[in-house]
């Protein structure tokens, strides 16, 4: 079923109706009363058009891409009169509408005959438009010269950033471009900068993970694939240490949160000034707590231990599985053991999942999966759709995890290289939740579904 463009889109949206096929004339419809008032609009043939019913949630899904399009096709229209305006007004309708869907990345993809544009939308990119191939050069371009970029560059990779202000708000723009077999590839990464800080508490952490942040010094790892959360975990647990009488310097590729209690650092490996340089300079800076915002290589990690070793609370992020493979991981990139066991102080591994949309999420009895028998009577939800979720049945999403404090029983083991499987023997013996018991805690509470 789609919209058929013979009716204005604006009375299509009051009557909630459209025409769907002109050979059969076909009207879909929300409410059958609003087809007589769409029948003026319409050729005499749809005097004897077939109704059909439809929800609101699909009359949504079908009209607004179609609004989107004529919205576009409107500032396109203006390329005639000034090109320069009309590509401005282009590239900050699409920004003014990733913001408005609380998207983290826009994406242009040059295709052979057209622009591919997706946004990514809680961690899922999603179809927004597409656009004529003739627009993609000068939108590039116009992208290029805000970055200060090279606009005859298409062959190689280059990387930027600008502001702009929407609504009395100021956002920063990552962008990154890329040549491919069909042109470039253009990302443009939002960054919320006044985003308000959020407590441990309110990201969903337990109580406990705070006491484990008086450590006076030593290692605290959170991992997670790109996407799963770890800076703002990052961010919360140093706004819980802030303190006049504390030292809190960060060094970050880039600085993604300006913060003003704290001395922050952006590299710059254009001009040598990497993870590498940076924390070798900081430790001149009498800190009391680091934070490095990825630990990409074995000289980062050895300079990390470094740090821990002379006293310092040091903080960072690893892309690894869960809590176990993080010290797989740290074993293989060369940290001794003895040191690692003395040092590591806890691991936090984190995925944001798709929270169920409170307001149609539907129940259901008989789970497919195959689960564990303590969830056998309990009742789990699905996802269904409404206005308020954009018909995915989806809003916001909710974090998991798993915290893996460092004992003096898994000191030992991890000093004696100890296989996987005897390091979560002790875990469990001490109550471990792993990332899917804190997962299935949530679904049963009716905020994930098993998907």
């Amino acid at each position: 079923m789609k919209y058929i463009s013979i009716a204005p889109l604006e009375i299509c949206k009051k009557l909630k109706s459209f025409p769907c096929s002109i050979t059969p004339p076909q009207i879909a419809t929300t409410q059958e009363e609003s087809v007589t008032l769409l029948l003026d609009f319409l050729p005499q043939d749809f005097s004897e058009a077939k109704i059909f019913l439809i929800s609101s949630e699909v009359f949504e899904q079908i009209i607004t891409p179609v609004q989107r399009e004529e919205e576009i096709q409107e500032i396109c229209n203006l390329i005639a009169q000034d090109e320069n305006l009309a590509i401005q007004k282009l590239l900050h309708y699409f920004l003014a509408q990733a913001i408005k869907l609380n998207a983290s990345d826009i994406h242009f993809h040059s295709l052979k005959n057209c622009i591919e544009i997706k946004m990514r939308i809680d961690g899922e990119l999603r179809e927004f438009a597409t656009l004529s191939q003739e627009f993609f050069l000068p939108l590039s371009s116009f992208i290029k010269l805000e970055c200060m970029l090279d606009i005859h560059e298409m062959r190689k990779p280059q990387d930027g950033k600008f502001s702009l202000i929407f609504e009395e708000r100021e956002y920063d723009f990552r962008v990154s471009c890329i040549p491919t077999i069909k042109g470039e590839s253009l990302v443009i990464r939002i960054l919320y900068k006044d985003t308000k800080e959020k407590t441990l508490q309110e990201l969903g952490f337990d109580k406990d993970l705070q006491n484990a942040l008086s450590m006076p010094y030593g290692l605290i790892l959170v991992t997670g694939p790109t996407g799963s959360g770890k800076s703002t975990t990052l961010y919360s647990m140093l706004h819980t240490l802030k303190d006049s009488r504390k030292k809190i310097i960060t060094i970050e590729d880039p600085v993604e949160y300006d913060v003003a209690e704290l001395v922050q650092i952006a590299i710059n490996e254009k001009y040598g000034f990497g993870f590498q340089e940076a924390l070798r300079s900081i430790l001149r800076q009498d800190p009391d707590v680091i934070m490095v915002g990825e630990t990409r290589d074995e000289e980062t990690l050895s300079l990390l231990i470094r740090s821990s070793l002379t006293g310092h609370l040091v903080f960072s992020t690893l892309h690894t599985n869960d809590s176990l493979s993080t010290i797989e991981r740290l074993l293989d990139m060369g940290a001794k053991s003895y040191l690692l066991s003395s040092l590591l102080h806890l691991i936090i591994s984190q995925r944001l999942l798709p929270r169920l949309c409170p307001h149609c999420k539907c129940k259901i009895t008989h789970p497919l999966k195959k689960l564990p028998l303590k969830y056998k009577d309990q009742i789990f939800y699905e996802a269904k759709g409404c206005e308020k979720c954009n018909n995915r049945g989806y809003q916001g999403r909710i974090l998991i995890y798993e915290t893996l404090f460092v004992d003096e029983h898994l000191r030992e083991l991890i000093h004696q290289h100890a296989s996987r499987e005897k390091l979560l023997t002790q875990l469990k013996n001490k109550g471990f939740e792993s990332l899917f018991e804190n997962a299935m805690q949530k679904a049963c509470r009716g905020e994930l579904s098993l998907s």
